[in-house]
Parts: structure tokens; sequence; C-alpha cells
């Protein structure tokens, strides 16, 4: 911190600190209920969300609420500190996603959430970890690194149309369930907002069938569309809706 404000407390000048990036409302039904996340007007640094854009962290000196300030410990430095938002959002998906003992997961994208969704499954007694993404490069680093048991390089396809789409996604969850003999997984974490990795990580999980026992977690979708077996409305299968969660 290179300033505090007057009316202040419980930090100084020079205290390192992580800060909450998204900051709600505070007087919503969402936020009134602790799930401020998702509150309808939060504004994020760095997303195009709202307008006006609210800007990056990139900068020299930003301003910030104090109330979405932390303070790290000493022995803590900012490079660690940089992946407590990340890493947040992954122990979130984890407690949302209800992974059993020794599940076999799936993880689509291996950026800064993916890896740390595949680290926490690991730690939380995962059994087999997969993290799939289209650059062969993280797919090496996340194995390498021990983020994950094995990976996936995803096909740059793209369909015509939606059924092309969705034959492309059931390539992919096919040959990701290959892997180590797989098969259909217990937990899957969708990490892209990508609607084919959306549709193959439905196609990949136990959702595939009647009596499902696994859970897909999402974290954004755009424009997503769900394949005709799994949709929330009009599902000949109750449960897919209650098993295709957002991580919110």
């Amino acid at each position: 911190m290179s300033a505090v404000g007057s009316s202040v407390t419980g930090f100084k000048e020079g205290d390192k600190v992580a800060l909450e990036v998204g900051l709600p409302c505070g007087s919503c039904p969402r936020c009134s209920e602790g799930r401020y996340n998702i509150c309808k007007e939060l504004k994020f640094r760095s997303s195009g969300k709202s307008f006006p854009h609210f800007q990056g962290t990139l900068q020299e000196k930003i301003n910030h609420p104090a109330k979405w300030c932390y303070k790290l410990p000493e022995d803590v430095g900012l490079d660690v500190g940089a992946l407590l938002e990340p890493l947040g959002v992954a122990l979130h998906a984890f407690r949302r996603s209800l992974m059993p003992k020794d599940a076999t997961v799936v993880v689509y994208g291996a950026g800064a959430v993916g890896l740390l969704c595949a680290a926490v499954a690991k730690v939380k007694g995962a059994k087999k970890v997969i993290i799939a993404d289209i650059d062969q490069g993280r797919l090496d680093f996340a194995v390498k690194n021990g983020f994950a048991h094995a990976s996936y390089l995803v096909p740059m396809k793209r369909g015509k149309d939606i059924d092309e789409n969705l034959a492309i996604a059931k390539e992919t969850a096919k040959a990701v369930g290959e892997i180590d003999g797989v098969g259909e997984v217990d937990v899957v974490f969708e990490c892209t907002g990508v609607p084919s990795c959306v549709q193959a990580g439905i196609f990949v999980s136990h959702l595939a069938r009647k009596k499902n026992k696994s859970n897909l977690t999402i974290f954004s979708v755009n424009q997503a569309r769900w394949p005709p077996h799994a949709r929330r409305h009009g599902s000949p299968h109750p449960d897919h809706s209650s098993r295709c969660r957002c991580a919110a």
C-alpha cells in the first residue's frame, strides 16, 4: 500500500495486500445473503461486464476499498498473494462440485483457474485428473509440474452448424474418455467458457446417462448451447438440471 485513507483502520502504508477485484453493490438481496459474487451490479476489474468499464490492475497505482483488501502475512510474497483470487475460485468450485472420494476428473482449460482446479482436485483426493486445452505448452506444464495426471490436446475444429459442433464435442469427449481408460468421469470443471468445451464436458461425464452421479461445474459460458439430452428445460432426465451447476 502506498497510501491509506484517513478513515481506514487495520492497514498502513507499506503493507502487502491481495485484492478482491470484484466490487458488488452491497445492498441487493444477493449481497445481503453473502453471495455478493453474483450481484447484478458487480463491477469486476479488467472486465467489460458493466459500463463504464472498470479499469484493471495493470497500473502503477489504483484506488481500492479497504473492505476488499486482504493483508498478507510477512512470509507471503506478492507473487504468491497474486494467486489467492484464482485459488479462491478453484476452492469454491470444488465445494460446489460435491466431488466424491477417488473421483475421476476432467478440467477444460489449462489457464490459471484450470490449473488450480486440477491442483485442488488432486489435493482433495481425486484418483485421476485429466486436463484439456488447445495449447500443448500449457498441457506439458500442467503434467510436468504435477497439476494433472494426464492431458489432452483439443483439436482446433469448428462445425458449420449446431449439429456439427455437437458431433465434434462428442468426438472430444470420446477421446478424453479413452485416456487411461477413464471412460465417463465423475466431475468436470469447465474453465474456458467456450461452448464446445461445455458440451464436451457434458458428454464425457455421467450426465450422458440417466442415473448419473456426476457434476459439471461451469465457471463461465458464452452463449453455450446445451446438448439436446441435457437441456435444463424439457430434459427427459430431471436430475440433469441439479447436476449441471454454475460455480456461483
